[in-house]
């Protein structure tokens, strides 16, 4: 789930089963670039190396390119992810890909 705050701020929880227990939630900022589209930045503790992946105890940096629909109810984004080891060594890197939808106060949506 993300949340994003009118000052800027942006906060970010994920239940991804590879990082269970080993992530914190993400903070960080984004900034409007245009009509429609935004950039983000969320940055999570990796709090300990995950057995059986790459994966190391350090940070995770994730920066988005955001495209809301002109009704502001979904979005995609595309997205670099960047793995830090604790000495801020950057050793892994990937895209990634999103859509999401906004969610509503109705009753009989969700």
């Amino acid at each position: 789930m993300l949340t994003f705050g009118r000052d800027g701020a942006f906060t970010e929880a994920t239940n991804n089963p590879t990082l269970a227990g080993a992530r914190s939630p993400g903070h960080g900022f984004w900034t409007s670039t245009g009509q429609n589209t935004y950039n983000a930045v969320i940055e999570a503790f990796i709090y300990n190396d995950v057995l059986n992946t790459p994966i190391k105890a350090g940070t995770q940096k994730i920066l988005q390119n955001i495209t809301m629909s002109d009704n502001n109810n979904w979005s995609e984004t595309g997205a670099e992810v960047k793995f830090f080891d604790t000495s801020g060594t950057n050793y892994l890197s990937a895209c990634a890909n999103a859509t999401a939808t906004r969610l509503t106060g109705s009753d009989s949506e969700p």
